[in-house]
């Protein structure tokens, strides 16, 4: 009976620990993309015999990565976990609080070359992408939200 009292009293602790931990977490806050963008297409020589016209599109945020120092390093990180749900997906990645290099964001557009980015918040540890990946774009799950701490 005693040992029972014990392994519940411990019990009892360290889920009180894990709930002062949770409550200490910081929490996640919405990190905001542009989910779209107005482009200027122009060709560069149109073919012999054939005439040049324009179709507009809207260029829609297709893709996101995610980078440890500025894109153009060529760093692209790949997430750390990814979860999968009723045609739902999480990808999360942690990020190294030693490094010396700030992590980037970068977003890709539909119809474009055209790549936007920028640096995330200092101190940035963690990060969720949310995708729907019942509706594509450009082949790919379509991001629903972000959230970072």
């Amino acid at each position: 009976m005693q040992r029972i009292v014990k392994v519940l009293s411990l019990a009892v602790f360290l889920l009180s620990l894990q709930a002062v931990a949770a409550d200490k977490a910081p929490e996640w806050k919405p990190l905001e993309l542009p989910k779209e963008i107005a482009t200027k297409q122009e060709i560069v020589t149109t073919p012999a015999g054939w005439t040049c016209a324009k179709e507009a599109h809207p260029n829609v945020l297709s893709s996101v990565s995610i980078s440890e120092g500025p894109p153009e390093d060529q760093a692209t990180l790949v997430y750390d976990d990814e979860t999968k749900n009723m045609g739902k997906i999480v990808a999360t990645w942690k990020f190294d609080a030693d490094s010396k290099e700030r992590y980037w964001i970068s977003c890709r557009y539909s119809g474009t070359d055209i790549m936007v980015k920028k640096a995330l918040p200092e101190g940035v540890r963690e990060l969720r992408i949310f995708y729907d990946d019942g509706v594509k774009t450009d082949g790919m799950p379509t991001v629903e939200k972000i959230e970072y701490r």
